[in-house]
C-alpha cells in the first residue's frame, strides 16, 4: 500500500507541475483561451456514521475517519455549469472502535457524477479569482462489503483559480443514505 501511496503522490506532481509551467502566461495575453476540461487531484477524510447494525449490536460504536484518493474531472460547457465525474479510492481500512477496541473492514471505492456550478465568483487581484463552488451529484459504491448503493451527494467548494488553469481548492460534501461528511482539498488544472 505504500508504495501505491508513493506513486501516486509521485503521478500527481509530475502531472500537475509540467502542465502549469507549460501553460504559464506571461502577463501579455489580452483574452484567455476557452477552458473545456479541468482535471483534479486531492485528498478526503471521509466521517461515516455508525449504521443501524452497527448500533444494534453495540451502542458505543465510533467510527474513525478514513483516508481516500479524491479524483474529479470536469467539463466546463458554461462559464458557470460543468458536468463533473468523481472516484474515491480508499487509502486506508475502514476503523471501528467498539469497546475501547479497534476493528478494520475493507473501505469500497466510490464513483458519481453530476452537475457542479459555481455560485459565486471574484478577481482576488490580476489573473487570480476565487469561486464558491455548489455541486449535486448520484453516486454508488463500489465492492462494498454491506452491498454497493446508489446515494445522492451534496457539496461545497472555494476554488483559488489562475487565468493559466491552475487552481487548488477546499470542501465538504455530504452523501445522504451513506451517513457520510467529507472535508476534500486538493489542486486542478483547467485545459
Amino acid at each position: 500500500m505504500w508504495l501505491f501511496i508513493r506513486c501516486w503522490k509521485a503521478l500527481m506532481i509530475l502531472t500537475i507541475l509540467p502542465i502549469s509551467v507549460g501553460h504559464a502566461s506571461d502577463g501579455n495575453d489580452t483574452k484567455p483561451f476557452q477552458q473545456l476540461l479541468e482535471i483534479s487531484f486531492g485528498q478526503s477524510q471521509l466521517f461515516i456514521e455508525p449504521t443501524h447494525r452497527d448500533l444494534a449490536q453495540n451502542n458505543t460504536v465510533e467510527r474513525l475517519p478514513t483516508t481516500s484518493a479524491l479524483f474529479l474531472a470536469e467539463w466546463l460547457f458554461s462559464e458557470k455549469l460543468s458536468l463533473m465525474g468523481a472516484f474515491t479510492l480508499p487509502l486506508t481500512t475502514q476503523q471501528i472502535l467498539i469497546d475501547g477496541e479497534l476493528y478494520h473492514e475493507k473501505a469500497a471505492p466510490t464513483a458519481s457524477v453530476g452537475l457542479r456550478w459555481s455560485a459565486v465568483g471574484f478577481e482576488v487581484r490580476k489573473g487570480t479569482r476565487i469561486e464558491i463552488q455548489l455541486a449535486g451529484l448520484v453516486g454508488t459504491s463500489i465492492g462494498s462489503q454491506l452491498g454497493d448503493i446508489v446515494f445522492p451527494t451534496l457539496g461545497s467548494r472555494v476554488v483559488l483559480l489562475r487565468v493559466d488553469g491552475f487552481g487548488l481548492y477546499a470542501g465538504s460534501t455530504w452523501s445522504f443514505r451513506r451517513d457520510t461528511l467529507a472535508l476534500i482539498y486538493g489542486i486542478g488544472h483547467r485545459f
